[in-house]
């Protein structure tokens, strides 16, 4: 049974690269790659069929240094960048998305993650669903607000009782818990 939500943001950059790393490569009818851009959408199918949102909203990523370079000049320096084929695929994705006339924010200096914190604490009267292959985000589950990370051909659902089946503590303590692990 749907989870009847009445907000879903979306992470689209996070599913792109999820679904490049996860799924089998593959092409469109003109040979550019299309694995990220399919699965990616595969999800948000999901994702709406799952929720049922009565409001969607998109959150991307703003160009680099965000506060977070600032406030840590090596943050994300272990990091691999993005390979070139996803910058096409994003552009495709972004010009689907804009052709639902869904709301889309990117601030500049923020990652969309932190525009989906903001987002998810500020609407936690109502139900709020997030769609984001971004783990560390089930630090915002709670009573009102849920997780879905993509899997192939499915999407995962983390409430409170989900992170703490997963990952040993509730949502309150999951960073304190990442940061065991870094």
């Amino acid at each position: 049974m749907p989870e009847r939500a009445g907000w879903l943001l979306l992470e689209p950059g996070s599913l792109l690269r999820w679904a490049h790393h996860a799924l089998t490569p593959r092409r469109d009818r003109d040979e550019r790659p299309a694995a990220a851009l399919h699965g990616a959408l595969g999800a948000i199918l999901h994702g709406l069929e799952e929720v049922r949102p009565a409001y969607v909203l998109v959150a991307w990523d703003s160009a680099p240094p965000t506060w977070r370079h600032e406030a840590w000049p090596l943050y994300g320096a272990d990091r691999e960048p993005d390979p070139p084929e996803l910058a096409d695929q994003q552009v495709r994705l972004a010009a689907v998305l804009a052709r639902l006339e869904w709301p889309q924010l990117t601030i500049d200096g923020y990652a969309a993650r932190d525009l989906l914190a903001t987002l998810a604490a500020s609407l936690a009267a109502e139900p709020v669903a997030i769609l984001s292959a971004d783990r560390d985000l089930c630090g915002l589950v709670g009573d009102n607000v849920t997780l879905w990370t993509p899997r192939p051909q499915h999407l995962r659902r983390f409430d409170p009782a989900a992170v703490v089946e997963r990952y040993g503590v509730p949502p309150e303590r999951f960073a304190e818990r990442s940061e065991e692990h870094t």
